[in-house]
């Protein structure tokens, strides 16, 4: 059994990111984004005492490469010029064992924003592996792309800064533990997926053997993670920084009758990777649900959205809001009259994470612009 065993490497298709669209003279003008030029910033997270908190980064890793690409198959794109790659460079494992460390995003044209595992490459090819809702058709010679590295459980809590170690293996001794929720999700609150705390310099996973080293599990750019600090571990404050994202978000919405990730659950734990907050309205989040009508008898319920609250004490909270798209505007389930547009609440703010519950119907791609 290696240093691996146990580590639960999260791997699939990624959706996320695209290009930045500007009006000019009445025209909306695709521009692509050069993500190895992208400013750079950083931001404070505060992690409550006896808490959980909801957690994104809404930061890229500098980008290793950004090129053009020449062509592209259903499952591999070709870039311009002679990079001179070395076979398996991007796929090559990391020093714990995690086999993909790296994505790639296309910064423009008509799939602007989608990013894919690198699961092979060539020398000047990249390959994937995956099929998702989202795939590489109408990619196209010209467009944009950039290679960028995962963040994981190692390089957003370097040597565990931010957190409070753990002082055993056991339940009893874990202070701090990070939470990636999988499965089923009752009322909001997460069950289930994998736990992670820090213990003698190494992040660990929960059932797993207290040697094994999970610091390179990756976490994927548009997944959630959840701080929970118990009663023996202060309110503490980690920074989080790196590139600027000025791309949209092309995230994979699945309802409750597919075999998607995350599951038949239709629960889709969904980062907010943007360094600006936006409302319900900016968000563009009304293209991506079906909307909801109390009118009906029985009332129909259909999609819902929700928002937690970071500044409330609490372990196993539930959504502050709950919101659901009501004919023609935002409504909150949890702050009636519903005849209320809520669709200029702050919603997604930098730093916090939401879970979109989709109810039966089709995979959606949600595209939420800078």
């Amino acid at each position: 059994m290696n240093a691996t065993s146990g580590c639960r490497l999260l791997r699939g298709l990624v959706c996320g990111l695209s290009a930045f669209v500007i009006c000019t003279a009445g025209d909306n003008l695709a521009l692509a984004v050069d993500a190895c030029s992208e400013p750079t910033g950083s931001l404070a997270i505060t992690l409550l005492t006896n808490s959980d908190t909801y957690v994104s980064i809404p930061f890229t890793r500098a980008p290793l490469f950004c090129g053009t690409v020449q062509s592209v198959t259903s499952n591999s794109v070709t870039v311009q010029g002679d990079p001179g790659w070395t076979n398996g460079q991007w796929s090559q494992p990391t020093p714990n064992g995690y086999y993909y460390p790296n994505y790639f995003v296309l910064t423009s044209g008509a799939k602007a924003g989608a990013t894919f595992f690198v699961t092979n490459n060539s020398a000047d090819t990249l390959f994937n592996g995956f099929t998702d809702c989202d795939d590489l058709g109408g990619v196209k010679a010209g467009d944009q792309l950039a290679i960028i590295p995962f963040w994981s459980l190692g390089t957003v809590f370097p040597a565990g800064t931010g957190i409070t170690p753990s002082t055993s293996s056991t339940s009893g001794g874990r202070r701090t533990e990070i939470l990636f929720p999988d499965g089923h999700m009752y009322s909001g609150l997460p069950s289930g997926g994998a736990v992670y705390y820090f213990y003698n310099s190494h992040w660990r996973m929960a059932g797993a053997s207290s040697y094994s080293n999970c610091d390179d599990v990756a976490i994927l750019p548009d997944q959630f993670f959840i701080v929970r600090n118990y009663g023996g571990a202060p309110t503490t404050a980690f920074s989080a920084g790196g590139n600027l994202v000025r791309y949209a978000a092309r995230t994979c919405l699945y309802p409750a009758t597919t075999n998607g990730t995350p599951g038949f659950t239709g629960d889709n734990y969904v980062a907010n990777y943007h360094s600006t907050t936006q409302t319900l309205d900016q968000a563009n989040l009304a293209s991506a649900f079906a909307a909801s009508d109390l009118g009906t008898n029985p009332p129909t319920i259909n999609d819902l959205l929700l928002v937690y609250d970071n500044a409330a004490m609490k372990i196993n909270k539930a959504p502050a809001h709950v919101y659901f798209y009501y004919i023609d505007h935002w409504a909150d389930l949890n702050n009636p009259p519903y005849a209320i547009n809520r669709g200029g609440d702050p919603v997604f703010v930098p730093g916090t994470a939401v879970t979109v519950r989709k109810r039966r119907g089709s995979t959606t791609i949600w595209v939420n612009p800078p």
